[in-house]
């Protein structure tokens, strides 16, 4: 992992997901792009005149970006290489770009904790980012500390599970040195299918030699499954596929994702089936 990028709103909630990141990055080597997106506050005429806004207001938000910057090297004295950025934008349009340009390996965000039925009624920029980026998204909920990662949840159908997706899961298996739970919830007690168990086969070629189980969890609620799996064998993190093939799974699993990335207690990190 080389590059994480922080998308900073100046909140409590950002602040903790910053904090979050700083540790993950002291613990894998990676840098850390504090970023801000701003909009102007209101409409202005004149071109010169919107030039001269947009300056001003980047520089007041650099200097915000830079105090929280030195937050960071204070707390790790110096080890975590840091850049600031501030653009004028739509935040989640910004932020898919700016990690494309980066080719950032990781972006880290917080929730608001409004409550779902708000979420999903006003939209969040961390769900809208989820949806749309190309590159794992990783959800911190706002009372969520750091602490070292030795148990992941995967929770997955199986089909999900593609071949950019395996790649990116063998990856962070390894850089955590973690044991991998696959988890698939159903709604009722049922032997698997025969596409389940070929595809568990193949998941389990590729995982050979990593430490990683496969879980069948019964539970009328998918994502009150996943959270009451994830408690009964002590995770630490958890990972969705928001899938992009079909309708159907597109409805199921970005829904799925929404509702655990405003109700899990626990980071939540999603992997997107169509990366680069």
């Amino acid at each position: 992992m080389k590059t994480i990028l922080v998308p900073i709103d100046f909140t409590d909630n950002a602040a903790n997901s910053l904090a979050y990141a700083t540790e993950l990055a002291r613990l894998t080597g990676a840098r850390l792009i504090l970023f801000h997106a701003f909009e102007l506050p209101v409409s202005v005429g004149e071109v010169q005149v919107m030039v001269l806004a947009v300056e001003e207001l980047k520089k007041a938000h650099l200097e915000r970006l830079h105090e929280l910057e030195m937050t960071v090297q204070q707390r790790t004295g110096g080890a975590v290489p840091t850049e600031c950025i501030a653009r004028s934008g739509l935040a989640v349009v910004e932020i898919l770009s700016l990690s494309d340009e980066l080719e950032a390996d990781l972006v880290i965000m917080g929730v608001t904790g409004r409550g779902m039925l708000s979420e999903l009624i006003i939209g969040s920029h961390a769900a809208s980012t989820f949806r749309k980026s190309r590159v794992p998204v990783l959800i911190v909920p706002r009372d969520a500390a750091f602490r070292k990662i030795d148990r992941i949840v995967l929770a997955s159908d199986l089909h999900q599970v593609t071949r950019p997706v395996q790649d990116r899961l063998v990856a962070l298996v390894r850089v955590f040195g973690a044991r991998l739970l696959i988890v698939n919830v159903l709604q009722h007690e049922r032997p698997a299918s025969v596409e389940e168990a070929a595809a568990e086969r193949s998941l389990e070629r590729l995982l050979e030699g990593l430490d990683h189980s496969f879980h069948f969890h019964v539970n009328e609620d998918i994502v009150g499954g996943i959270n009451e799996f994830a408690a009964e064998h002590a995770a630490d993190l958890i990972v969705t596929i928001p899938h992009k093939h079909s309708l159907w799974h597109r409805l199921i699993h970005e829904g799925i994702s929404t509702e655990m990335a405003f109700n899990s207690r626990l980071p939540l990190l999603t992997v997107p089936d169509h990366m680069p």
